[in-house]
């Protein structure tokens, strides 16, 4: 059976599917007459055998993606009203629809006929536009010497490097900043260090000091938009990795834990800087900076991270790399305390960067349009010299 032969669903059958799916939970999924959403699942290529039955497994990992992609609070919501979100399986459906409620600050009742239709309808839109974007993936692989024709394993290791990805980027962002902020007070040049202007009566000057706490809440946006990357990659993948090596999986979500651990972070401070982060547009850091420096728990995190990032005292040479390393690590370092929980986190961060480009490599033959992002081959202290920052600091 040709698979750009089979026809999607229609939306509005897809909204009654998904409202059975949420009256009875997804323990029940195994039971439920759900037509549409089968046929959904089937074209977009969620299946090696088309002739096989749907199973539960399948149409839930089909509304994981689907969900995620929602984004903001209604994503949440989404989430939560479905019972995809940690614990949220075996509660039973009036209690996640109470929590998916609370979420978002309304009653039960305002949720059902308000909020219910909007996430059913924009989950139903998102699933027949992951069709639709599998069915072009599909007629792309078919002019792909290289890759096999029709493999649904291939377009599923896109679609999950593409969301592994997605966290790569601020996971360099993080370990690029914290190191920028120590080694910007290791310059024996000092060249942020400079006094007020006796003719302007708002400026106090500037210093060392100041520019590398900058750096520090760099990386403290950088960590929370991680936080929703990562918040994402679960709800939509259920937290699996899908790396070539086996090994490797077990590496990438071992880094993730680090990452999380050697951070000056709680669970309830990822909890809500996530929720305020969703809230901005493209995750961006200037919308995130304006609503958090009035806000006074994330000013406290905030200010967490300061003290934490003043906590380094550790020193290397610098602008000097060893091996492949994206920043310097105390494997690499004798003067980098392996005890420094602010290093702790940057290794963190350089081994999640390696093990993904690592296991990408062992698959880009396969593809043309490569997701990887460009890795410029210098070094934190030399990318920082050639960037015009400006002097940023927080709330300014």
């Amino acid at each position: 059976m040709n698979p750009l032969d089979l026809q999607p669903p229609d939306q509005q059958e897809l909204v009654d599917d998904l409202k059975l799916v949420r009256r009875r939970g997804l323990l029940n999924l195994g039971d439920l007459d759900t037509p549409a959403l089968d046929q959904a699942a089937r074209t977009a290529g969620r299946l090696d055998d088309l002739t096989v039955d749907v199973g539960p497994y399948v149409i839930e990992q089909l509304l994981r993606e689907a969900v995620s992609t929602i984004g903001g609070d209604l994503g949440d919501a989404a989430a939560i009203l479905f019972g995809l979100d940690e614990g949220g399986r075996s509660a039973p459906p009036p209690d996640l629809r109470k929590a998916a409620a609370a979420n978002l600050s309304v009653s039960a009742d305002y949720l059902r006929k308000t909020y219910e239709p909007r996430i059913f309808s924009a989950t139903a839109q998102i699933i027949l536009g992951l069709i639709h974007r599998h069915r072009l993936h599909l007629g792309r692989l078919r002019q792909e010497v290289r890759t096999p024709v029709g493999s649904r394993l291939a377009v599923e290791w896109l679609t999950r490097f593409e969301a592994m990805y997605s966290m790569w980027t601020p996971v360099s962002g993080v370990g690029n900043d914290l190191t920028a902020a120590r080694s910007t007070l290791l310059d024996p040049e000092r060249i942020w260090d400079r006094e007020p202007d006796p003719s302007d009566p708002d400026d106090t000057g500037y210093s060392q000091e100041l520019q590398a706490a900058g750096y520090v809440t760099f990386a403290f946006v950088h960590f929370t938009r991680f936080l929703c990357e990562l918040e994402n990659f679960q709800v939509r993948f259920g937290g699996l990795w899908l790396l070539p090596d086996s090994q490797a999986e077990t590496d990438l979500a071992d880094a993730v834990f680090r990452i999380k651990l050697a951070s000056p972070n709680n669970e309830r401070d990822d909890s809500y800087l996530r929720r305020m982060m969703n809230r901005v547009d493209q995750l961006e850091m200037t919308g995130f900076l304006d609503l958090a420096k009035d806000d006074p728990i994330a000013m406290a995190s905030h200010d967490e991270w300061q003290v934490y990032g003043a906590s380094c005292q550790c020193e290397w040479d610098i602008g000097a790399r060893v091996g492949r390393e994206a920043f310097p690590i105390h494997p690499n370092h004798p003067n980098i305390d392996p005890r420094c929980d602010v290093h702790l986190l940057i290794a963190a961060c350089n081994d999640y960067i390696l093990i993904l480009d690592d296991a990408w490599d062992q698959i880009a033959d396969w593809y043309h349009d490569v997701p990887k992002p460009v890795r410029i081959d210098l070094t934190g202290e030399e990318i920082y010299a050639a960037r015009e920052y400006g002097r940023m600091r927080f709330g300014g």
